[in-house]
């Protein structure tokens, strides 16, 4: 498995109770997958070349899109604890994302993987929504890179929210 390489150029959004909604578009980095067929390995694989802070308007049919961020909890104190953390991913130009996949590190190397989009089931505890929402576990908001991948027959784009599970409800 490849290492999870962080770009220099990909900063840190740092996430804390006092900004309950952070856009994090401004953040990210783009990258379109003509052939639709990189794994998460190949797109991590690409740290730099090939990656953008200005994404083509939309992957087109056949096409995927990948988007990377770093996210940084600010911790927790014995006044403010620290809120639980959702992404919430707005489909633009269509209402449908056929699939959306959430790679995030882990320890030793390799991904785990959440899966959501039009095309897959409803998750165990999915809230209903117009958005595709994934709780961020701990280990995703520790500076380390993240990678959606997303596709869909009408192309794929989309907005990228973070939220504390409070503000969400």
């Amino acid at each position: 498995s490849l290492q999870c390489a962080v770009a220099p150029a990909l900063d840190a959004v740092r996430l804390d109770a006092s900004r309950p909604s952070v856009n994090v578009d401004p953040y990210a980095e783009y990258l379109i997958d003509p052939s639709g067929r990189l794994t998460v390995d190949e797109a991590a694989g690409s740290a730099g070349g090939g990656f953008s802070h200005r994404p083509e308007p939309a992957a087109r049919k056949g096409e995927a899109l990948w988007i990377r961020l770093r996210l940084q909890a600010a911790g927790s104190s014995a006044s403010v604890p620290e809120p639980s953390w959702v992404l919430g991913v707005t489909p633009i130009f269509s209402l449908f994302l056929d699939g959306i996949v959430l790679y995030m590190p882990r320890e030793g190397g390799g991904f785990d993987a959440i899966a959501s989009g039009s095309g897959a089931p409803t998750r165990p505890g999915e809230p209903p929504s117009r958005d595709f929402l994934f709780a961020l576990p701990p280990g995703a908001l520790d500076g380390r890179t993240l990678y959606l991948r997303l596709w869909g027959d009408s192309g794929a784009a989309a907005g990228l929210v973070v939220s504390s599970a409070l503000e969400l409800a």
